[in-house]
């Protein structure tokens, strides 16, 4: 070969290590990656709140209302028969517990309305 011939090898060597520079360039860093993980993963948690939302939203749920409990023993639940009267711990004024799902949602007083019993609710509790 002569001098004024270039080497091939020497020609590659730095393309190559533009090659191996760009493509680093183009690689995300550890710290991208993550960050682009932790981004999916929160676009998935949003995804699953939004479709637990809107099942929450669309299934029936069971209202309960309470007027009034009392504990009593065993023993004398077993003598009740009909016509027993059950005081309960309220008085007659106050107003009726609403539970969805077992939980204090409002109170309100009982009424009738078309014949069957019913509560118009007064006022919701605050969680």
């Amino acid at each position: 070969m002569s001098p004024s011939t270039p080497k091939t090898d020497n020609l590659k060597k730095p393309q190559a290590e533009a090659k191996s520079q760009d493509q680093k360039k183009l690689e995300p860093s550890s710290e991208d990656a993550a960050k682009v993980r932790a981004a999916k993963i929160a676009a998935r948690k949003a995804r699953a709140a939004a479709l637990i939302a809107e099942a929450n939203a669309t299934s029936p749920r069971r209202i309960t209302v309470v007027y009034g409990s009392i504990l009593k023993k065993q023993k004398e639940v077993d003598a009740y028969t009909k016509g027993t009267v059950i005081q309960l711990d309220r008085q007659p004024v106050e107003a009726a517990e609403i539970l969805v799902d077992g939980k204090l949602f409002a109170r309100g007083k009982l009424s009738s309305q078309n014949g069957h019993a019913s509560v118009q609710i007064t006022e919701i509790v605050k969680k």
